[in-house]
């Protein structure tokens, strides 16, 4: 499948206002109708362009956003976004955050490292302390929406379209025509963030899926690394594991949006999904948003909402912010992980994956 990435707002709250939302998106296409919808997007918008390569979502009103909307749906095809409000987070929150995390990274170094090893994990501690906020929100937002990208698209897509789990095509909006370092840095703490997520929250299989073309990504391990034993339940140990590594460095590109369609889809819905929580777009643009995305079968939630800080939830509950009925809107279209006809066509049992290892 290709998996098309972008983000929309500015990670930031310059002036201060109660609520303001930033988002990053990703679409995942399976390969075998992948031509099909760039060609009819690319003729949808061709009276859109006015001379110019890229469509902006910014620029697309209500009715347009619906139309691209109304093509996806025509296609198989799974949206995931993940969203912060910068109006809920205070600078010294997003601080914290970071130096924790930058603290992490060192925290399993021990004399027995080979002494370059120890040298270049200290050196990305220091990268990702020195990154300016808004760029460490973005990477944290890029790196839960990846996990649940993975966690999503493997137990739908085992059920609609097995092949498309053969090949993961990473394709992410470029921020400049050379690598950054807020994307050089990513590439670096991508892997261990993920392998950590994994272990808190396992993927999960269903025991009927086809998962036939996903097995070149299983791997198995007779005993984990020494660093995580302490993370892993015994009951775990002999488990079947997914190389996390293999599906993201074997096809990741950081590409610009000009020459590339499915980003320019993604910075649509992006777009869409940032205007219609900070009330920028009317309910006609984004009403059918939610019918693209699939529930996480464990939260039962389609949205993921990232919060550094441990009291924000909290907030929330007792003072719902007033993007809340736009997203309880979505996410009651959403579709849920286990499809109605593969729950016909034969009884369906879940069990976890594990972890992913790199």
């Amino acid at each position: 499948m290709y998996v098309y990435v972008d983000e929309s707002g500015i990670f930031c709250n310059p002036k201060g206002r109660q609520h303001t939302v930033s988002c990053v998106t990703s679409l995942s296409v399976p390969e075998a109708g992948h031509g099909t919808l760039l060609n009819q997007f690319d003729r949808l918008i061709g009276k859109w362009r006015k001379g110019t390569n890229e469509l902006k979502g910014s620029k697309l009103d209500e009715q347009q956003v619906s139309q691209v909307v109304e093509l996806l749906r025509r296609f198989d095809v799974v949206l995931n976004t993940c969203t912060i409000d910068l109006g809920l987070h205070e600078d010294h929150h997003v601080t914290s955050h970071k130096l924790d995390q930058a603290a992490k990274v060192t925290a399993l170094l021990s004399p027995d490292h080979h002494p370059n090893l120890v040298r270049q994990v200290r050196e990305l501690a220091d990268r990702l302390r020195a990154l300016p906020n808004q760029l460490y929100l973005q990477a944290l937002l890029l790196t839960e929406l990846v996990f649940s990208q993975i966690r999503t698209t493997t137990l739908y897509f085992c059920q609609t379209d097995p092949a498309a789990l053969g090949a993961f095509r990473w394709r992410i909006d470029a921020k400049s025509s050379k690598q950054t370092e807020y994307e050089d840095v990513w590439g670096l703490i991508v892997m261990p963030l993920l392998q950590s997520r994994f272990i808190r929250t396992p993927g999960i299989r269903l025991t009927e899926g086809d998962y036939t073309h996903y097995e070149r990504f299983d791997a198995k391990l007779d005993e984990p690394p020494a660093h995580l034993k302490p993370y892993i339940p015994e009951s775990s140990r002999n488990a079947e594991f997914t190389d996390i590594g293999k599906i993201m460095r074997e096809d990741l590109s950081f590409l610009d949006s000009r020459r590339e369609l499915g980003l320019q889809i993604a910075d649509i819905l992006a777009n869409a999904i940032q205007r219609s929580l900070n009330e920028r777009l009317r309910r006609r643009g984004w009403r059918n948003i939610g019918a693209l995305m699939i529930k996480d079968a464990d939260s039962k939630r389609a949205f993921k909402f990232l919060c550094v800080s441990e009291d924000i939830p909290h907030r929330i509950q007792s003072h719902p912010p007033p993007y809340a009925s736009v997203i309880a809107e979505m996410e009651k279209k959403a579709r849920v992980p286990i499809t109605e006809a593969f729950r016909k066509a034969r009884p369906t049992n879940s069990k976890p994956n594990n972890l992913g290892t790199i």
